[in-house]
């Protein structure tokens, strides 16, 4: 969804924003560190005229701050805002089931789709690697995507890009998904059986206890990693 597959010299302005969007949302880049516009220059091998238009977007997708005379910095995660960001997706996908449901589509595809990223979530967390803990948070995001694909345009997809940016970051905190893994699948076993069946209440319930679950551990993420977060009060 952000991540460059690829780097290839030369890079440009939208290939530096994708690799530090994806550094930035697999934490790699930390919440509050800071980071240098020569150094970044460097590393990718572009002009600071390219650094600075891939900064700007950063900037414009709400990941970095630019203080004058401080420089630039990742982002501080806001509790405040994950949690509005986490009721608006949940919204929409509310809004999505409701229209698959409600106006009789043919919920054959959507089903198999969604049973198959079940499937390789569950293989990801048997597998219990880094690599595949890291694949089973992105197909969790896939599976609840896919859900608002079947009814949204792309525009809305666009809209949302934001808010999926930040969502992704706030999950790839090392305790967000702690202990909750299978609770997660199984909430997604259950949306899906919903869907499949035509029971649109316990669909819903379920939808608004995943997103839910995906912001209780913040007061955790507080004590664990306190400087990741903003100290303004909540």
């Amino acid at each position: 969804m952000y991540f460059l597959k690829d780097i290839q010299a030369p890079m440009s302005t939208i290939d530096v924003y994708n690799d530090l969007c994806r550094r930035i949302v697999t934490v790699e880049l930390e919440p509050g560190m800071k980071i240098s516009e020569n150094s970044m220059s460097a590393e990718y091998g572009v002009s600071r005229s390219v650094l600075r238009s891939a900064f700007v977007r950063l900037q414009q997708t709400n990941l970095i701050e630019v203080y004058p005379q401080r420089g630039t910095f990742v982002k501080k995660l806001d509790q405040e805002y994950i949690r509005s960001a986490a009721m608006i997706r949940y919204v929409v996908e509310r809004d999505a089931v409701y229209d698959i449901l409600q106006n009789h589509r043919d919920v054959q595809t959507l089903c198999s789709d969604l049973k198959k990223i079940i499937s390789d979530m569950e293989a990801d967390l048997a597998d219990g690697s880094g690599t595949a803990i890291s694949d089973f948070k992105t197909q969790n995001a896939e599976f609840h995507l896919r859900i608002i694909k079947e009814c949204f345009p792309i525009h809305t997809l666009n809209l949302l890009y934001e808010i999926r940016v930040h969502l992704a970051q706030w999950t790839n905190v090392d305790v967000a998904y702690q202990n909750i893994e299978q609770d997660v699948i199984n909430q997604n076993k259950e949306i899906a059986q919903a869907i499949e069946t035509g029971h649109l209440q316990p669909a819903l319930r379920r939808i608004k206890e995943h997103f839910e679950m995906l912001v209780s551990n913040g007061d955790l993420m507080r004590q664990v990693h306190p400087d990741y977060f903003n100290t303004k009060a909540e």
